[in-house]
Parts: structure tokens; C-alpha cells; sequence
């Protein structure tokens, strides 16, 4: 028996490191979703490729044998481990060894890995170590040296799943400031008006305010948004090709009607904070909202009033 989980365990490691599009927890066992599958996982094909699902009873029953197997079997067993308990340090410094005794090109395949462990699960996707492994390898992989274009819409890309699955996830939204922070040191120092990076900078504040509009509570977003807005509009180099998407009023009149069609307490939040962009727009906003009639209006008001002694209400 000890020795089926065993082989168990280097299989499924060996899957988990191919190159598969997607990794899914499947609740259950073969069983209840009536599959005659013994080996505790299925592989489906789609037209992007292979996507893994795990059984999760299969999953923990080999998790003792994975954890009994890291030193012996590093490269397999952590991969199941993390799959199964994404918060095991242990295993993520095994992980980060295997790379530092690996050949280059190791480091990458890692990073895709990683892309397809953390939307594998709700633990996964909030885990603070696991966006921190990632930074890691990204500084390991590329230095001092500027993220290439593919790489930092990927980051972009796996920040959005993550979010999707586990809503206002604060680690997530982190790595996002990180990759949004790499873009604009890059732009700084380059000086470079045809840079490929003003347009993924631009793609996405888009798709930010995109998300802002389907994600209403989601004050993390808006946060990221503000300091998006922020950074940029410190590139002064860059002033006329963000010029649209530093219009203040643009985004005044926008957080205004987001605020009277979902009255809620982050959208009058995220006007906060936009007003500290851009506190040239505090007056406007008193006015546009002096007939709004809430709580939020009010605590908005009274904030005001703090930063502004004597504007008038």
C-alpha cells in the first residue's frame, strides 16, 4: 500500500510539472462522480491543451506519503504537497533549492508551475508565500533587467484569476502593485515614447476599471486602480501618451455614476482615494454629490472637511 502511494505520488508530481492548461481540486472521489478511475486524477483534452483534475480524497490520503518523500524525492513530492497544502514552507524552499541547483531554463518552467498551481484552489490562490515564490523567481530569472511584454501581461493575467477565485484577495492585488511598479521603473529609465509598455500600462488601466465596474465591492481593485493612476501620472516624461488616461474629470464623472447606480461604501471609498490622485477634483466631487442622501455622503463630507478645513459642504 505504501508503495502504490508512493508510485502515486511520482505521478502525479510528474503531471503536475507538464505542460498542462489548467489544475482543478475535484471534490470527492472517483466514486461520487461515478468514474471507474483508480489512480486518484484525470486528464481531459480541450483544444488549449491537457487540464488536470486531482480527486481530493486521493489527494490528502497520499499527502503523509509526499510529506515523508521531500527529501528523498523533492521535485514530485513537493509538487503534490503544495497542490494539497499550499501554505508548506518546507516545500516551497525545497522547490527554491531545486532551482538554484537546476540548470536556467528550470527557473522557467517553475514559473509555469507556479501559473498553474495558484488558481488551482481557493488556498492557493491567497497564499502570501506563493505570490512570494513567484517574485522570487522573477528576480532570479530576470535581475535588474525589465520584465519582457508576454510575461508581465501573464502576471497580469494569473493577478485576475486569482482574484476571481478568491474575491478581495489583498496578496494578489500586491503582486499586481509589484508588476504595475517593474513597468513604470522600466519606463523611467528608459525614456523610450515608443515603448511596448505604454500600451500594456494603458491595456490595463482598462481592464482595471472594466473590473472595478463588475466588482463593486471589491475596494482592493480600486485601490490598485488609484495607485496605477498615481504612478503613471508620475512619469512626467510620458505626460502627453497617458494624457487620456490622466483626464481627472474622466474618471470623477465615472466614480460619480458607478456611486448613484451602487450606492455602497467602497465606491465612496475609491472616491477617497481618488481625490488623493487627484486633489485638484475635490471641490467638483462636494458639488456633484451635495444631493446624494446617506451615510456615506455624510462620512465623505466630514473627511473632506479634515483634509480641506473650511470647503464648502
Amino acid at each position: 500500500m505504501a508503495d502504490a502511494g508512493a508510485q502515486l505520488v511520482q505521478s502525479l508530481g510528474r503531471i503536475l510539472q507538464s505542460t498542462l492548461v489548467s489544475i482543478e481540486i475535484v471534490p470527492g472521489d472517483p466514486e461520487t462522480w461515478g468514474a471507474s478511475n483508480t489512480e486518484g486524477f484525470l486528464l481531459s483534452q480541450s483544444p488549449e491543451g491537457q487540464n488536470l483534475g486531482v480527486f481530493q480524497k486521493h489527494l490528502y490520503s497520499i499527502y503523509p506519503t509526499a510529506v515523508s518523500m521531500l527529501k528523498t524525492s523533492a521535485h514530485n513530492a513537493s509538487a503534490v504537497i503544495l497542490l494539497a497544502n499550499p501554505a508548506h514552507q518546507t516545500a516551497w524552499n525545497a522547490r527554491k533549492h531545486l532551482v538554484l541547483q537546476s540548470e536556467p531554463h528550470f527557473a522557467e518552467s517553475e514559473l509555469l508551475f507556479s501559473e498553474r498551481l495558484m488558481p488551482s484552489s481557493k488556498p492557493a490562490a491567497k497564499e502570501s508565500i506563493a505570490w512570494a515564490y513567484r517574485r522570487w523567481l522573477l528576480h532570479y530569472i530576470y535581475g535588474a533587467t525589465a520584465l519582457p511584454v508576454k510575461r508581465v501581461e501573464s502576471e497580469f493575467l494569473l493577478v485576475s484569476k486569482c482574484c476571481e477565485l478568491y474575491p478581495r484577495n489583498y496578496f494578489a492585488w500586491s503582486h499586481h502593485y509589484f508588476t504595475v511598479d517593474c513597468l513604470v521603473t522600466a519606463l523611467d529609465a528608459d525614456h523610450n515614447l515608443d515603448s511596448p509598455y505604454i500600451g500594456v500600462l494603458l491595456g490595463r488601466a482598462h481592464s482595471l476599471r472594466r473590473w472595478i465596474e463588475t466588482h463593486v465591492s471589491d475596494f482592493s481593485a480600486m485601490d490598485q486602480y488609484c495607485k496605477l493612476l498615481s504612478r503613471v501620472n508620475s512619469l512626467s516624461y510620458y505626460r502627453h501618451a497617458f494624457s487620456a488616461l490622466l483626464d481627472p474629470p474622466t474618471h470623477l464623472h465615472h466614480t460619480i455614476e458607478l456611486i448613484q447606480t451602487y450606492p455602497n461604501e467602497s465606491l465612496w471609498m475609491f472616491l477617497r482615494a481618488l481625490l488623493i490622485v487627484f486633489p485638484q477634483l475635490v471641490e467638483s466631487a462636494v458639488s456633484l454629490t451635495s444631493d446624494f442622501e446617506s451615510v456615506h455622503r455624510d462620512r465623505f463630507a466630514r473627511w473632506v472637511q479634515r483634509i480641506i478645513p473650511g470647503v464648502v459642504l
